[in-house]
């Protein structure tokens, strides 16, 4: 148990509530695929070249989360992307302009049901982001870092759906100090490993 220097209290063995399916690990998610069958009775089929389809930002999102948790920042491109879609990699660059910009939305994703969360209870949503954090520590930090490569005028190097998080625990103890503080300290405690599911 730990109290905050608001004098709330953050218990992070507390089990977490299923707010949102998103926070699931989406390599866990993947559904495996029966092997293409081929045929020995003459010459293969030439492979068809990939295809300009309509797909949803939410696929694009998901699809890029499964390669990021398996190759890496490094290994996660835009035709890796277009290969697990099966799709044209034009049909990813009709929502957006790059990598960068691609890679941001997932990591922000992750922390969607805490923004939603800390708009009614700063200490649920506190251990939502702690879990959230924990269980995708490169991503986390990842997140920092193309915010801080980003244009955010209000505060650099803080992504928005953070902004959005202390804005809601503005809100909820009265004080944008107090709210800046409580994150934080949370924050820092998460980068030292202290806070989540790992944490000894």
């Amino acid at each position: 148990m730990t109290t905050m220097v608001d004098g709330s209290t953050l218990n992070p063995s507390r089990p977490i509530p299923n707010v949102s399916e998103s926070l699931v690990d989406p390599a866990r998610q993947r559904k495996t695929a029966s092997p293409p069958v081929t045929s020995t009775d003459g010459p293969s089929e030439p492979v068809p070249r990939p295809q300009a389809v309509n797909l949803s930002r939410a696929q694009i999102l998901h699809a890029t989360a499964i390669c990021l948790a398996e190759a890496g920042y490094d290994g996660t491109t835009i035709r890796r992307i277009a290969r697990e879609l099966g799709c044209a990699v034009g049909s990813i660059y009709r929502y957006f302009d790059d990598k960068r910009s691609l890679l941001d939305a997932v990591t922000q994703a992750r922390f969607e049901p805490v923004a939603q969360v800390a708009e009614v209870s700063a200490e649920r949503s506190a251990a939502l982001y702690a879990h959230a954090a924990a269980d995708e520590p490169q991503q986390y930090r990842l997140m920092f870092w193309l915010a801080s490569a980003g244009d955010h005028q209000e505060a650099p190097g803080v992504p928005d759906v953070i902004q959005r998080i202390i804005t809601a625990w503005e809100t909820q103890m009265g004080d944008r100090r107090k709210a800046e503080r409580f994150w934080s300290q949370l924050h820092g405690r998460i980068m030292l490993g202290e806070v989540g599911p790992s944490a000894t």
